[in-house]
């Protein structure tokens, strides 16, 4: 029954997108009633009017949606992030009036209008700067600015697998010449004229490439001759046209739903694209369910701070990416590197939290430092000594303070008047006047 509410916000969020669509495009494709990816990803904000913009967004509102949630639909579906961002503040720009009397009030605005105004502000012209979410990780699924969309023009990873729906380019030079552009068919295997099927369901790109060559030398004789041989039959497959698969994510995600996302996406790829985790969710275990078994697990915070790809497979047709609640969250303050709140897992310490949070700025007092914690009914207060308890289990709840270092000096004499050097000099053992 879940799953079914899910598939259901899922289709009107497209809705939405469509409504959208049907506003911006010509009369011609209007009628078509088709509206591909690819034009929602040409949608030109500028070109539209103030009358558009109200219908569209009007009609968001009657289903319920945010800003935020229509953003990440949006984007997933191909429309640029700058071109949302302008739709956003041509929203923030439309009088709020009572259709009823015609004149504009701010007071009848909906909850979801003064959400926009308290973020645009009135004027709607320059968005106010956003304030920055504490839980470490969280803002970096809401930047505009960065894409993770998978690219198309690399070179085909060597852990791909083809699959059905996949398209391949055969090149044949030489002593013949000839190309195939062939597609995988239901079956798993490409079709060759005068060859048969060729099945490469399953296999790397450059196994399926040793396959399909063996075949061909069946009807191009040249390909097995020497180098030098003036017969010679050169061929090359390459990947040309990804299929997609249908990936479910589930749980603590902005936009929990099915995406059909490109075979070469990962798991921070349909993250991005569902808005990533929400404040209660985990950053720390996100499990991909393969086959009705647990296979793999990947930590938001390992990518972020070392840069790791552990556990950021790549994405097969009907896999499920899990994203449950949190484990413990400890919030860091004071003078630290990078403040805020953070998630530990079972069995780190205190030297794994320092890590997370870059360390201590330069000004900080390292030697004890001032924790906060739930104890039973009320709040407790203790010191932690660093250089002793480096092994310390933080518990959810509790808060972390590291405190500045005392402004003055310990060893320092001040000269002053009629000398030739006046200044600070370092008080050393046994120096005298």
């Amino acid at each position: 029954m879940q799953n079914l509410k899910k598939l259901v916000n899922m289709a009107k969020y497209c809705t939405i997108v469509l409504v959208f669509l049907l506003s911006v495009c010509t009369p011609q494709q209007a009628k078509a009633q088709e509206i591909s990816a690819s034009q929602l990803a040409k949608v030109d904000v500028d070109s539209l009017s103030d009358e558009q913009i109200s219908t569209y967004w009007n009609k968001a509102k009657a289903e319920g949606y945010s800003l935020d949630q229509l953003e990440v639909i949006a984007i997933s579906k191909g429309m640029p992030a700058s071109q949302f961002s302008k739709l956003r503040q041509r929203i923030s720009g439309l009088k709020y009036s009572d259709p009823n009397s015609g004149s504009a009030n701010a007071g009848t605005a909906n909850a979801a209008e003064i959400s926009i105004i308290e973020k645009f502000g009135l004027e709607g012209n320059v968005p106010k700067k956003a304030s920055e979410n504490p839980l470490f990780g969280y803002d970096f699924f809401s930047n505009p600015n960065i894409s993770f969309t998978p690219n198309l023009n690399l070179a085909t990873p060597a852990t791909y697998q083809l699959g059905p729906g996949d398209e391949v380019l055969i090149d044949i030079w030489g002593a013949a010449q000839n190309n195939y552009r062939k597609k995988v068919d239901r079956e798993g295997a490409i079709r060759i004229e005068n060859i048969g099927p060729i099945y490469v369901s399953g296999l790397s790109i450059d196994k399926a490439k040793e396959k399909i060559i063996s075949y061909l030398k069946k009807i191009y004789s040249g390909i097995g001759a020497a180098g030098n041989s003036y017969n010679k039959v050169n061929a090359d497959v390459s990947l040309v046209g990804v299929r997609t698969v249908q990936v479910n994510i589930i749980g603590e995600v902005k936009v929990p739903g099915t995406y059909s996302l490109s075979a070469l996406s990962t798991v921070l790829n349909a993250l991005y694209a569902s808005g990533g985790p929400t404040e209660k969710g985990t950053f720390r275990t996100v499990k991909v369910i393969r086959a009705g078994e647990e296979y793999g697990e990947f930590d938001i915070y390992d990518y972020l701070i070392n840069g790791s790809e552990k556990g950021n497979v790549m994405l097969r047709d009907q896999d499920i990416i899990i994203v449950k609640p949190y484990g413990s969250k400890i919030e860091v303050a004071g003078n630290v590197k990078r403040p805020g709140l953070y998630e530990l897992k079972q069995g780190e310490t205190i030297s794994d939290l320092i890590n997370f949070f870059s360390g201590f700025t330069s000004d900080a007092y390292q030697e004890r430092l001032l924790l906060e914690r739930v104890n039973g009914k009320q709040k407790e207060v203790s010191e932690i000594v660093l250089k002793e308890q480096g092994n310390f289990v933080l518990r959810d709840g509790d808060k972390l303070t590291v405190g500045e270092i005392i402004d003055r000096y310990e060893n320092r004499v001040t000269i002053e008047g009629a000398v030739y050097r006046p200044g600070d000099y370092e008080l050393t053992e046994g120096l005298s006047l």
